[in-house]
């Protein structure tokens, strides 16, 4: 079987691309990038993983990219690690070089003929999702568990390359601070989870940018506990699975339904999970140091979704 990859080759300011090149390259050994519309030519299977991602869209929404698909009879995988429905940013393909270094185009800019139409609010947010659900031979994945519910799909999770198991080596747990670390946006609701936490533990906040994601994983390595709240997606981001490889206690915000579909992970024994921000005033003082740490990796994630829709 011929497969073919869709993904961005020189974005690193974090793993997310190079972790999935390293997982999928290793179940699909030769595996052809593809760049143009001719590269399609002679594949079997096609894997487009992040597709709300800048670079990977201008391949994928470029004219004629489906039909060409269709006509060849290309199977087209495909991974969404945003929320399928993006409420402000639906309109938009934003292309991240770093923290604050975005630029954004709008699919008009890319497929001026398909987007020229006016869509209601609804179909605004979910035109990409029904866009690539026109390719007739089509599995997709998605991270967010309402759109998991909503959609029928299965759960992808956005978990790290063995590549990086390395990091959890560096920094021995019991020398470790016995603080939560916390480095992202300060989100008016995440506010409320960091009081929380500063009122019965040490909390360690980093608010500026990191030279890169090594850097990053060496803050967060040097903490014991590490805080993972959620975004505009009910979904564990890629923080939960660094903190993982980390060998480190994730501190998970979660919702009412997020467990039903992120079972796997209520197995570990070194994640503690929350719904609201009280609940860290109790469990946080009196956490243990486990035994037992849970792994889970990507190459294993994506073998196991591949096997069930024998993709593999």
């Amino acid at each position: 079987m011929k497969v073919g990859l869709i993904c961005d080759r020189n974005f690193h300011y974090h793993t997310l691309f190079d972790s999935f090149r390293y997982a999928i390259t290793s179940l699909y050994p030769g595996i052809k990038d593809v760049y143009l519309q001719d590269d399609l030519k002679g594949l079997d299977l096609l894997i487009l993983p992040h597709p709300n991602h800048g670079p990977n869209l201008e391949i994928c929404a470029a004219p004629g990219f489906i039909e060409k698909c269709n006509e060849l009879g290309i199977t087209v995988v495909i991974f969404f690690s945003e929320k399928i429905g993006r409420g402000k940013y639906a309109n938009e393909i934003r292309y991240i070089k770093g923290e604050h270094d975005t630029f954004i185009k709008r699919f008009e800019d890319i497929n001026p003929v398909l987007f020229k139409e006016v869509y209601s609010d609804e179909d605004q947010k979910y035109r990409l999702f029904n866009y690539l659900r026109g390719i007739k031979k089509c599995f997709i994945y998605a991270y967010d568990v309402d759109d998991c519910k909503e959609f029928g799909l299965k759960l992808f999770r956005v978990a790290l390359s063995r590549k990086y198991e390395r990091f959890g080596e560096y920094v021995p747990f019991s020398t470790r601070y016995k603080a939560i670390a916390f480095c992202g946006n300060h989100y008016m609701e995440r506010r409320s989870i960091i009081k929380a936490i500063g009122k019965t533990f040490p909390c360690h906040i980093h608010r500026s940018v990191f030279p890169n994601w090594e850097s990053y994983m060496m803050f967060l390595g040097k903490r014991q506990l590490i805080l993972s709240p959620l975004g505009n997606a009910n979904a564990f981001v890629s923080r939960f699975y660094e903190a993982l490889s980390l060998k480190s206690i994730v501190v998970q915000q979660v919702k009412a339904n997020t467990l039903q579909y992120y079972n796997k992970e209520t197995q570990f024994k070194n994640c503690i999970f929350f719904e609201r921000p009280e609940e860290l005033t109790t469990l946080l003082p009196s956490y243990e140091i486990p035994k037992e740490r849970g792994e889970l990796w990507l190459e294993d994630v994506l073998k196991d979704l591949l096997k069930s829709d024998n993709l593999l």
